[in-house]
């Protein structure tokens, strides 16, 4: 169990960093993703603590990611972060592994939880355990509305800036060179900072600018959107007013 303590200028400067480029002004709310920014580096750690035996270190995909939330953090509240290893599995590229942490208040409240999966490519080590969760799907009540399309391109300063906010400096979202060292193409979008901006999104179009109405977040990441190239979100709300289901695709191919 970890104590950390969510500064005010850290949860505005990560929104302020999702909301670069809306015109609309948010309310001073936490992002609703911003349990994932605690939960990082604890996560890290344990990672690496599992794959300690590794001859080499083994490179982290990040696959899915689900944010549950009672309520949004309140700024400089105290919370308690625990983290737990939920289960590893052995792949053919690797070894998949999903992390749990949950926040709660001084006085016990549990407030939100993070659940991350990832794909630690080039590790053998690890010895296979536990579950590998299935993410939540979307409250299905209500009929499918009309789909509405957005449209993103997510410069360099965007990234650089949203890679201090999210605590997240890893080379491949800031350098061509550490991008290519790794398979891309080039340097790639942070996949917390396209799923950030996509409730963004829902919270201004689809809950009248209410971060609060989030309760939930889930996403799978099928591929990196480049920097500098632009892509499509399209929202399908739901007509109970419950969920909107979400897809992003870049010109390459689903996101």
């Amino acid at each position: 169990d970890v104590y950390k303590r969510q500064a005010r200028e850290g949860a505005r400067a990560h929104r302020v960093a999702l909301r670069a480029g809306l015109t609309a002004d948010h309310d001073g709310c936490a992002s609703p993703v911003y349990p994932f920014v605690l939960a990082q580096s604890s996560a890290e750690q344990a990672l690496r603590e599992l794959t300690e035996r590794e001859d080499e270190t083994p490179s982290p995909v990040h696959l899915g990611q689900e944010i549950r939330l009672r309520r949004l953090f309140r700024p400089d509240e105290r919370v308690r972060a625990s983290l737990e290893l939920l289960g590893v599995r052995r792949e053919q590229r690797g070894v998949r592994a999903a992390t749990r942490t949950e926040f709660t208040g001084e006085d016990g409240e549990h407030v939100a939880e993070s659940i991350t999966s990832v794909l630690l490519v080039g590790a053998g080590t690890a010895e296979p355990f536990g579950r590998i969760p299935v993410g939540t799907a979307p409250d299905q009540e209500g009929s499918e509305g009309d789909p509405v399309t957005v449209g993103h391109t997510l410069t360099r300063e965007w990234t650089s800036r949203y890679a201090e906010a999210g605590r997240d400096p890893n080379p491949i979202h800031l350098d061509d060179g550490a991008a290519r060292a790794a398979g891309f193409d080039g340097a790639i979008v942070h996949g917390m900072g396209v799923l950030g901006l996509v409730c963004e999104e829902v919270i201004d179009r689809c809950a009248d600018g209410d971060a609060s109405r989030v309760r939930s977040v889930g996403a799978r990441f099928a591929a990196p959107v480049p920097v500098d190239e632009p892509f499509d979100t399209v929202l399908k709300p739901r007509t109970s007013g419950r969920s909107v289901s979400f897809t992003c695709r870049t010109s390459r191919g689903l996101a």
